[in-house]
């Protein structure tokens, strides 16, 4: 059929068919728009199931991690000695580090030291032992690059 034929046959038609003819239209597009928001919706729905299911791995990574964490502060080695000073220099000592106390009076227990001249990984060391081994951790702190490649200066504040 033509589409001068269709003009056609809707002149020609009586007023009760045109009615029919146009219910029919619209069903027709009313149908059309709702398979398209259907696709739309089920593709929303699928993206939203796959981020749901990609958050839960997320979460029980982190949930992972943050028990790991915790277990590592639990296992953290209790002080074989009480006085922060006395540790810190006797660890930095057996890393080979040369380290210079810095007066200042705290009255939360901490400790401050400089390094003028040591290597970076060696300091790194140091600091993993005061916290695995005598529970020391590191509060404050400043390295910075000396000449010579892999030297550094740190200063270093700890606490128990």
């Amino acid at each position: 059929m033509s589409g001068r034929s269709f003009l056609d046959a809707w002149h020609a038609a009586d007023p009760a068919r045109r009615g029919l003819l146009a219910i029919g239209f619209v069903a027709v597009v009313v149908a059309a728009v709702l398979a398209i928001a259907w696709q739309s919706l089920t593709a929303a729905i699928s993206r939203a199931r796959d981020d749901v299911a990609r958050t839960g791995v997320e979460l029980a990574i982190a949930r992972a991690r943050i028990a790991e964490t915790e277990s590592l502060a639990r296992a953290a080695a209790p002080s074989s000695t009480a006085d922060v000073r006395s540790a810190v220099t006797r660890v930095l000592g057996e890393h080979a580090l040369q380290g210079a106390p810095v007066d200042a009076k705290s009255a939360d227990g901490r400790f401050a030291v400089v390094v003028a001249d040591a290597r970076f990984d060696a300091v790194v060391n140091a600091l993993d032992a005061l916290a695995r081994k005598e529970g020391i951790r590191l509060v404050e702190g400043t390295v910075t690059a000396r000449v010579d490649p892999g030297s550094v200066r740190a200063e270093l504040t700890f606490a128990r």
